[in-house]
Order: C-alpha cells, then structure tokens, then sequence
C-alpha cells in the first residue's frame, strides 16, 4: 500500500513538469525531460517515476538508448545534472603556453551549435572542460585582448586530432562518459594545436573493459569465442580439429589479458592491421597452435623460411587469424571496433570526423580549421564572436547552419525549448 501510494505521489509531482515536446517534434535533448532546456532536480524526479513505472516512458529518459527506461537511466541523470559523469564528459588538459598563461581561454564549439567555454589557470595552464556527449566537438585556444571594458577574444590557435596519416579538427564524443578525457598537454604549432594521443586511443579511454564473461565455460571469453572459432578454417588445419584443448591452453593466459583491465581500441602502432589491444590475444594463441596442431594430428616441420623462430606451418594458420580480425571485431559488434572499410577509424565517429583538405559542414572551405574560428571580414574577431558575421542562414554566427543547429541563437537553450 505505501509503495502505491508512493508512486501515485510521485507521479503528481513529475505530472506538471513532464511536459515533453510533442509527439511530432523531431529533435529532442536526452535528459531533458520537460523540455526547458536545462537538466535539474525536475528530470531526476521524472526518471525514477518512469524507471517505477508511474508514468509512460519517453525517448528523453533513455540515456543509454538501451530501449527501457531503468535504474541505469536515473544514475546517468542524476550524473549529468551533477556534472559528473552521464551525459557530460569531462575534459582537462594543460596548455604549454611557456609562462604567458594570462587571460587564456579554450573555447568549444559542437556540431549542433552548443557552445562551451573553460578558463586556462594563468599559472600551470592547466583547464577543464564539461562537454556533452552524442555529438562531434571543435576546441580552440583564444586569448581576451584589449580593456576589460571592451575585450576580445582572438583565436590563437585551433585542436587538430590525429586519425591515422589525417588530422580531424572535431573530435567525436557520441557515448555517454564513464570517466574523465585526459588531452595531456597542448603544445602550440603556430595555429594548431596538435595532440600527442590520436582519436582511437582518446575514445579507448573512455571506453567499457572487456568483458570477461565466459558463458559455456570453456576456459576462454565469449569475445574471443569467434576468433578461435576461424582457427579451424585456418591451412591445413583438419576439419574436424577439436577447440577444446585450445581453448584450456590458451585460457590461463587470457585471465590476465582481461584481468589488466583491456579497453579495445582501434590504435595500431605498428601498422599489421590487428588493433593494438588484441595484439596479447594473437600472442597467447600463437604460443599454443603448434602443440594443438600436432595434437590433432598435424605434422608441423621445423622449417622457418623467415627467421622469425616460428615454424613455416605456425605462421600460416597465424596469418590466417590476424587476416580475419576485423571480420572478428565486427562480429562480436564492439562498437569502438566496428570497421568496416578497414581505414582504422571506427564507423560510429567516421561521419563525425572533419579532415584538412575536406570540405563539410563544419569546415566549408577544407583548410582544417573550423568555419567559427575564421576570420572572415579580417578585423582580428573570429566569426562566432563578430556580429558582422551573422547572416540569415547562421543566426549566431558559430559555423553552424540555422537549419542544423540545435541552439540558432547560442543563448543555450535548444531551438524546440526556446520560446
């Protein structure tokens, strides 16, 4: 009795401020249950009703997209309205500014037009910023000029963040935040400011540990499953070879692959085409084929055409694994893995990205610096900040067009809040 009368109570208090867009609005902020633009107290309360069942689910409180609004949902609410975790990354770094720290800014720009800004401490240059997820974000360094009365900002330089051989000037940040983004320290190349880390292995900060759940109990991750599974597809390898003393030889030395806390990444430092993170798997398997092979009655002659110290038959069935490990990763849909053009980029941020040299939404002319941080007019007032830059099509003047900016006005409330 009091837990529905509880959930009646609960139901009349999220009743007057659940009022959502309506059921033909097409845009709507995750967490923002009300629809007033902001995340508090009020979206927390409406979360637990949902997850209680009290009232209907809607899309806003799905933080995790998972299909079902859940206890998960109301701790990565209460997270975002906290600021510390949910739908909010948090984001330090440092700034080597060699001494001159004063009055310096990093300001970010989303791809839908949101606008965050964090001041760089005049002393260790370090800064922090807060930036939500589900969209692509621009960082610049700028610093105020003239009197306090009528300061500028003037872009000194712009983030470019390493892919591969390219340079993104966006980085994508599409999941919800589990833990803080380190950028480690920006050093300065007259305009740009590049990374030492490269997307793959920021988003491999962020990303979930391997899952170590072994559900049939054969000694080795479900993850990993698939990928020994091709072994038997491998040369010469019979048809009928038996995984099972594979996967008991193997399976001591993949505990401590998992237990080491693995995030998977796409990073690939030596450029074999297998991610930097599976590297250890391929190794505790390669040191267990050639007994396993002979187990199953497989001659395995000692000639080693390479000098690599691995015999000729080893290295074939090897090959035949490295060559399927995207197919692999595909598979078993991580999704800071899925690659299906093989370009090294995950699939879920390519469309996010924005290259030098690549003209796009976000960067109109391809010189890799990012449409808000021109100049354009040349009075030393990047775009974003310069009243003579706006125009009809860009309200705000941020480089983002009306027709795709989530805040036209930039005054941060979402253009379906804003009356």
């Amino acid at each position: 009795m009091k837990i529905r009368f509880l959930m009646w109570k609960l139901s009349l208090v999220v009743a007057g401020a659940l009022i959502a867009p309506g059921a033909g609005a097409q845009q709507y902020m995750l967490g923002d249950l009300n629809g007033d633009g902001i995340m508090n107290i009020l979206d927390i309360q409406a979360t637990i009703a949902q997850a209680l069942g009290a009232i209907a689910q809607t899309p806003q409180a799905n933080l995790d997209e998972n299909g079902q609004v859940d206890v998960l949902d109301v701790q990565n609410e209460i997270n975002s309205v906290l600021g510390e975790g949910g739908l909010v990354q948090k984001m330090s770094g440092s700034v080597n500014c060699q001494g001159d720290c004063d009055m310096l800014t990093i300001r970010a720009l989303s791809m839908d037009g949101q606008c965050e800004q964090a001041d760089v401490d005049p002393v260790t240059g370090e800064f922090q910023l807060r930036l939500k997820v589900k969209t692509a974000w621009s960082l610049s360094l700028c610093q105020k000029t003239g009197t306090q009365s009528q300061a500028q900002d003037r872009v000194l330089a712009t983030f470019q963040f390493r892919v591969g051989q390219q340079e993104s000037s966006t980085l994508p940040l599409m999941t919800l935040a589990r833990e803080e983004l380190q950028l480690g320290t920006c050093e300065q190349d007259q305009d740009r400011i590049r990374l030492r880390d490269s997307v793959q292995q920021m988003l491999g900060q962020l990303a979930k540990p391997v899952d170590s759940t072994d559900s049939n109990g054969d000694g080795v991750p479900d993850f990993v499953d698939p990928l020994l599974q091709r072994l038997s597809t491998g040369p010469g390898v019979p048809h009928n070879a038996d995984l099972a003393p594979l996967c008991q030889a193997v399976g001591p030395c993949l505990d401590g692959w998992v237990e080491a806390g693995v995030k998977p990444d796409l990073t690939d430092e030596n450029g074999d085409g297998c991610p930097d993170f599976v590297e250890p798997v391929l190794a505790c398997i390669q040191a267990q084929v050639q007994t396993w092979l002979q187990a199953n009655g497989v001659h395995v002659p000692p000639t080693d055409n390479d000098g690599n110290g691995i015999p000729d038959t080893v290295d074939a069935v090897m090959e035949h694994v490295r060559a399927n490990v995207q197919m692999w990763l595909n598979q078993v849909g991580c999704a800071d893995c899925c690659d299906q053009d093989g370009d090294g980029v995950p699939d879920y941020i390519q469309s996010r990205l924005c290259y030098s040299g690549t003209v796009g939404p976000f960067d109109s002319d391809g010189d890799g610096i990012p449409n808000y941080a021109e100049d354009n007019d040349g009075d030393g007032i990047p775009n974003y900040l310069d009243p003579d830059c706006r125009n009809a099509d860009d309200d705000d003047a941020d480089g983002v067009a009306n027709v795709d900016d989530l805040d036209d006005d930039n005054d941060g409330l979402p253009d379906y809040a804003d009356l």
